[in-house]
């Protein structure tokens, strides 16, 4: 039996030696006459001797012969799927004639169970064995497909959502991740404006502007325990419930002592010392006259409250300060000292 050179695919070129011996004496003898090899297809009579390239005496060493086979030289006959005999069918060795001997055989793509789809491409495979993926090209593309941990390029642009965004995680989409200029108003629509200006207008004040709260997680040694971006003179004042030694409806001052991004300390006066409290437990604080709409939608709809020269606008829960002002007066007026809107 000829010796098995390999499963290839159609269009390579398949190289191959074999040795003719003489019949006397068993020893590499030249392969003569004129010879000639023959290619044969699967179990047909017809045989072709197209892309066939026989080299006796290769190398200048007697009795080995070279073939080469091109076969793309003829793409009907070499095709993938069939197997392939290489037969001499003229020469002589010692003027015996050797035709009829199969010197080798070969398939085109018709042993493996798996071919790529381009011929001549390898399968990807990662350090752990794994076969690669071309996203291009995934059976069932209707399917969902779970990038669990994959990170997507930046270079990469979505061309269009058409279905929902699922969720995104708190912190997702950060001021630094939108590029400037790149929302505007071709970006959203009509009626996502209007829900938008809805929502702003009809928000309820006792709602709003909890994302600017300064949630304080516990007291310890007079130190509130908060993240917080407060500075030294910082106007605070506290919401819902106030620690003991402090007050609802008053404005207290940051000092500088423990004053940091984590902790911060209160005085009942600008510069004075830091307010002791028995209390250790959660509170929520917010800054005081601060310049913001919200601030100053408070003067329109609730308490306002006036005592000698000062105004004070009250939060939401009417005994809060939000901020204060310093009023001139008139000697001899009767000034409005409350409104307190119902």
């Amino acid at each position: 039996m000829s010796k098995y050179l390999g499963d290839f695919g159609a269009g390579d070129t398949i190289d191959f030696k074999f040795t003719t011996f003489r019949p006397s004496t068993g020893a590499a003898f030249t392969l003569g006459g004129t010879p000639a090899i023959s290619v044969y297809k699967d179990n047909s009579t017809t045989q072709s001797t197209a892309g066939v390239t026989l080299t006796a005496d290769f190398d200048a060493l007697t009795g080995l012969n070279h073939v080469r086979i091109t076969t793309s030289s003829d793409g009907t006959f070499y095709a993938d799927g069939s197997a392939f005999e290489c037969v001499i069918t003229a020469g002589t060795v010692d003027s015996v004639s050797v035709v009829g001997s199969c010197v080798g055989r070969f398939t085109l793509r018709d042993q493996a169970c798996l071919y790529p789809t381009v011929h001549a491409r390898k399968l990807d495979v990662s350090a752990g064995g794994e076969a690669g993926i071309d996203l291009a090209n995934v059976g069932s593309p209707t399917t969902t497909l779970a990038l669990t941990g994959t990170t997507i390029s930046t270079s990469q642009q979505i061309a269009s959502v058409s279905g929902s965004v699922g969720s995104v995680a708190s912190g997702g989409i950060t001021a630094t991740s939108i590029a400037t200029g790149a929302i505007d108003a071709d970006a959203i629509a009509t009626d996502a404006v209007t829900e938008l200006a809805d929502g702003f207008l009809n928000r309820n004040l006792a709602t709003a502007g909890n994302a600017t709260n300064i949630n304080i997680t516990s007291i310890v040694a007079n130190v509130f325990q908060a993240t917080n971006t407060l500075s030294v003179d910082d106007q605070v004042v506290f919401v819902g419930t106030a620690p003991n030694s402090f007050a609802l409806g008053v404005i207290y001052w940051v000092t500088s002592t423990s004053l940091s991004s984590s902790t911060f300390t209160l005085s009942t006066t600008q510069g004075g010392l830091p307010l002791g409290t028995s209390s250790t437990g959660a509170f929520t604080a917010r800054l005081a006259g601060d310049r913001t709409v919200l601030s100053a939608i408070r003067y329109l709809r609730n308490k306002v409250a006036i005592s000698g020269s000062t105004m004070t606008v009250y939060a939401e829960d009417d005994t809060a300060a939000a901020w204060t002002a310093n009023l001139t007066t008139t000697s001899g007026v009767n000034p409005v000292t409350t409104s307190d809107p119902i």
